[in-house]
């Protein structure tokens, strides 16, 4: 595993669990979660596609400390961008069941997916409404301020 100068490591004391799943949840889907708003992206874009049955695993939470596009971001990380990838059915449950751990006062917490071979990147914002998502493409070199403290999900990558 890598050192990340673009990361931080939040809650590293604790076990942050998403649960099996059938992979049959979509973002889109997942009014249930996102009850503030639903990039229609997910849609025009074909995201909305179910996925594989996925085995409990436990995840990692960090929290940026210098500004960095997505690339940067995830390849802090990791080389291997598969490894940082979550089904959308476990981010809808990550965000369902351990919302405490997503970035409050309006900034973002993202996630990395994959459909079709490409790479895209969910963005979670909590509201007073609820929880929102949008979408972007992992190719997106807009660069993220740190100063923010956007927060990044990703699959536990050491033991």
């Amino acid at each position: 595993m890598k050192k990340s100068e673009i990361l931080k490591r939040l809650y590293s004391d604790e076990v942050i669990t998403i649960y099996a799943v059938d992979g049959s949840k979509t973002i889109f889907n997942s009014e249930d979660v996102f009850k503030s708003w639903i990039d229609s992206d997910f849609k025009d874009w074909r995201l909305n596609q179910s996925d594989k049955k996925t085995p409990e695993i436990k995840t990692q939470v960090y929290e940026m400390a210098k500004n960095a596009n997505y690339s940067q971001i995830f390849g802090s990380l990791n080389d291997d961008l598969d490894k940082l990838c979550l089904t959308q059915h476990q981010i809808a449950e990550f965000c369902a069941k351990n919302q405490k751990y997503l970035r409050g006062n309006g900034w973002a917490t993202f996630f990395l997916f994959k459909v079709d071979g490409k790479y895209y990147v969910a963005y979670v914002f909590v509201d007073s409404d609820g929880l929102y998502v949008g979408v972007n493409r992992f190719e997106d070199d807009n660069v993220w301020d740190a100063e923010r403290a956007h927060r990044v999900v990703v699959p536990q990558l050491e033991a």
